[in-house]
């Protein structure tokens, strides 16, 4: 199950990386598009190191389940913030 749900978080970490970017680039304006670029991959890399301190701390047997369960929590704030998005991008 540990492996099946890795495999299944990697994909979807390699789409967001590819996706989102371009997503972010196609609704922000002109003037900021550098700038919001900038913002996926910082905040890409600061939750990995997050991530990392988050299984340093917590790698203690009765804790570990927490660290697996973390995603899930920023997957139902996704989910509820899901409604607000643009639809399609700029024409």
């Amino acid at each position: 199950m540990l492996i099946v749900g890795r495999l299944v978080t990697g994909f979807g970490a390699g789409a967001s990386s590819a996706v989102v970017p371009v997503y972010l680039n196609e609704i922000s304006p002109a003037r900021m598009r550098g700038a919001i670029g900038v913002v996926h991959q910082i905040s890409f890399t600061t939750g990995i190191f997050i991530a990392q301190i988050a299984g340093l701390l917590l790698s203690e047997p009765p804790y570990w389940r927490v660290v697996l369960a973390i995603p899930c929590v920023f997957c139902l704030i996704q989910l509820a913030i899901l409604p607000f998005g643009v639809q399609s991008p700029k024409v």
